[in-house]
């Protein structure tokens, strides 16, 4: 027997939510003076001024859930788009670049897993340095890199 609605894990929701925002990213189309990276950008962009409000609250322990998972997903679908300025590289630097690119990215979703590592053990200060710090430079540095101008 299925459990009552309320008494599922919130797990499963996050879980639910995450897949059904990656659905509709998949299928929304970018506005004409944006790209579907730079809604994922954004969004990731939020979701890290969230939890660097939220991650030393262990009242807001659900809040900042979300948020990272929000990013997790987010961070996968930008991995998976070209870098915004692939155009300037031609023949083997572009190949270079766009792994490079999704190099890059996969180090951040894993930042961003040590984050929620941290902030699920309680060391809610590390786990605030780590995405005030480390994602701020990392975000920075990806820009710099790989935005065109």
């Amino acid at each position: 027997m299925p459990a009552a609605p309320h008494t599922r894990k919130p797990t499963s929701l996050l879980v639910a939510f995450a897949a059904l925002l990656a659905i509709g990213w998949s299928t929304t189309t970018p506005r004409a003076d944006d790209s579907k990276l730079y809604d994922l950008m954004e969004g990731i962009k939020g979701n890290l001024k969230t939890v660097a409000t939220t991650v030393k609250d262990p009242k807001m322990e659900a809040k900042t859930s979300e948020a990272l998972a929000e990013m997790e997903v987010r961070l996968l679908a930008a991995k998976a788009e070209d870098p915004t300025n692939l155009s300037d590289f031609r023949g083997d630097a572009r190949k270079e670049h766009v792994a490079a690119y999704r190099a890059d990215m996969a180090r951040t979703l894993i930042k961003v897993l040590e984050v929620e590592v941290a902030m699920l053990e309680g060391r809610r200060d590390e786990a605030f340095e780590l995405a005030v710090k480390n994602l701020h430079a990392m975000r920075k540095a990806g820009h710099d890199k790989y935005q065109g101008d």
